[in-house]
């Protein structure tokens, strides 16, 4: 039987095992990810760990979201990555679970992520909650607008429907 355990790294060590695996999953080292784990918090950082091996991790953030006037605590998901010879075998569902659960035991009810597949997210009960789109275009290719149009200083707390 296979056993897993999720935990923080425990070492320098650990942690580079975690980069390999996170530039094996997202096929790119042109991104220092030691670099982004100093800047999460070693502390952040959750491995799986698999019959004795980490096979795979993610890091976490604290930030809040608000909702209905009040600011709701939430952690953030990031850098999710598993080994390729682990892929398919359920481990992102236990470290992701794991994770989740530890920060409903601190009193963080919330998760948040972007998503890259959605499978194993909506078996996690992760929806779509938003989307972000970019237009562009040259400036060249814009009609002219009226000149005439008058622009003036605006101060937010002048107008008390633009609070929150």
């Amino acid at each position: 039987m296979t056993h897993r355990i999720v935990r923080a790294p425990r070492d320098a060590t650990e942690r580079q095992r975690l980069e390999t695996i996170l530039v094996e999953s997202f096929g790119s080292d042109d991104m220092s990810w030691a670099t982004w784990m100093d800047r999460i918090g070693h502390d952040s950082l959750r491995v799986g760990v698999e019959d004795g091996a980490i096979r795979g991790g993610c890091g976490f953030y604290s930030f809040g979201q608000h909702w209905g006037g009040a600011r709701l605590p939430l952690i953030g998901i990031a850098g999710v990555g598993v080994a390729p010879e682990a892929r398919g075998k359920g481990l992102a569902r236990t470290f992701l679970g794991e994770t989740m659960r530890q920060a409903r035991e601190r009193g963080v009810p919330r998760a948040g992520l972007y998503a890259s597949s959605a499978a194993v997210y909506r078996s996690l009960g992760f929806e779509q909650a938003g989307t972000t789109t970019r237009w562009s275009a040259p400036i060249a290719s814009l009609p002219p607008g009226d000149a005439a149009l008058p622009c003036g200083p605006f101060d937010p707390n002048e107008d008390t429907s633009l609070r929150g």
